[in-house]
């Protein structure tokens, strides 16, 4: 089933007059990677007079389908981690007798797993952490490598981007302006040297009335500087106003790019940010390093082959009694029989598992709330220019956002 986006009133504007004006909403805090982009996307809006509609609907469509992927993506894992918080509520109204069978098993995996620990520890550095961390997700894990160090290479590609963007920004800013001064300077010298030949006018026909000169000369010689110096600055100013024009095309293209930029910059560090929490890596240097020294522990492994068969068989004691209480995972009780042994432990899983699905529900309502922006600078467009009301349709469509909507 696709996905739908709820996108609150903001649709409402096509079938009914303005409302009340609103109270401000209250801006959550952002406590993690938001942090890295304060600037509004209200600040770099796409202009309000539409010059390309096909370029506009191609950046409308690239900017929501980026939005609505990583949406997507976060509200897969989402659910993955809620499921997790739910097999914990089933731990704890497990029966006594099928609890101290649990226990039982977490313990005596806990005693092997030290064991062996104890003896790796002579051929291998790695914390009980790391260990268990490539152990839980080893057949992921050269995939997992791979894609966090290509979203921390995206993350300063992109970052660069954004700040080669804001530079031609401001200095296509800082262009329009002087632009805008030249122009207002041809007007000042036509409006100057329209006072001039009316001055030079009244001076000959005051001296034709008084002295009888002869004023046709002086009159004809005002006349062709007048028109010289008028042609000079009309063409001047068509020139300039073409200059403005393309400015203008430029700075719209810049502000495209800036957003899309900074939709990608905010995803890719939301993605390296919450890759490194979930996995307790620092980079994926740190990650290749722990993946490189597990791997050596899985080949001295094969000369601990006896702990590892006890260990297989109270994994298998632990899984079928988390089996029969219906947990949706019960394979991951074995990398951390700590919380089943340990009341403590289990509140900390609890809370990191509380910490990893706020961060997921921090992307979704950021990638939700650029859907809905541009859904409202769409409802917009359609109410100013009702013949884009059936492609305003289909791209809404195209990314699972139930919208009912009439033109003015």
């Amino acid at each position: 089933m696709k996905d739908r986006i709820y996108t609150g009133g903001f649709f409402r504007f096509f079938h009914k007059k303005k409302k009340e004006k609103e109270q401000p909403e209250e801006v959550p805090q952002k406590e993690h990677w938001e942090e890295a982009l304060e600037t509004e996307l209200e600040k770099n809006k796409m202009p309000q007079k539409l010059h390309d509609g096909k370029l506009y609907f191609q950046t409308m469509e690239e900017q929501m389908g980026e939005a609505f992927g990583q949406f997507k993506e976060a509200k897969a894992e989402y659910a993955a981690v809620t499921s997790y918080l739910t097999d914990i509520q089933k731990i704890d109204r497990m029966s006594e007798e099928e609890k101290a069978i649990a226990v039982d098993a977490a313990k005596r995996i806990i005693v092997c797993t030290r064991e062996r620990e104890h003896l790796r520890g002579r051929v291998i550095r790695l914390s009980k952490d790391q260990y268990q961390m490539a152990e839980q997700y080893e057949e992921e894990m050269p995939a997992i490598i791979k894609n966090l160090k290509s979203n921390e290479e995206m993350l300063v590609m992109v970052k660069n981007d954004m700040r080669l963007l804001e530079g031609e920004k401001g200095r296509l800013r800082y262009e329009r302006e002087d632009l805008t001064k030249t122009q207002k300077s041809f007007k000042n010298i036509i409006t100057t040297v329209l006072f001039l030949i009316v001055s030079l006018f009244a001076l000959f026909f005051v001296l034709y009335l008084q002295a009888g000169m002869d004023v046709k000369l002086p009159i004809m010689f005002t006349l062709t500087l007048a028109a010289l110096v008028g042609s000079y600055v009309f063409l001047e100013s068509v020139k300039n106003k073409n200059a403005l024009l393309i400015n203008e095309k430029k700075m719209n293209k810049a502000i495209s790019l800036l957003n899309m930029t900074k939709i990608r910059f905010v995803n890719f560090s939301g993605t390296v940010d919450y890759m490194k929490s979930k996995y307790h890596v620092a980079n994926a240097i740190e990650m290749n390093h722990i993946w490189t020294q597990y791997m050596k522990a899985k080949e001295e492994e094969k000369r601990y082959l006896r702990n590892s068969q006890m260990l297989d068989l109270y994994h298998g004691v632990l899984t079928t009694q988390m089996k029969k209480i219906g947990l949706k995972d019960p394979e991951i009780w074995i990398y951390q029989p700590e919380a089943l042994a340990d009341e403590k432990e289990m509140v900390e899983v609890r809370h990191r598992l509380n910490d990893r699905r706020g961060k997921l529900r921090e992307k979704m309502e950021y990638n939700q709330e650029i859907i809905m922006t541009y859904g409202k600078e769409l409802a917009e467009l359609v109410a100013k220019e009702p013949g884009y009301t059936k492609q305003v349709g289909e791209l809404l469509d195209k990314f699972g956002v139930n919208v009912e909507f009439h033109e003015e």
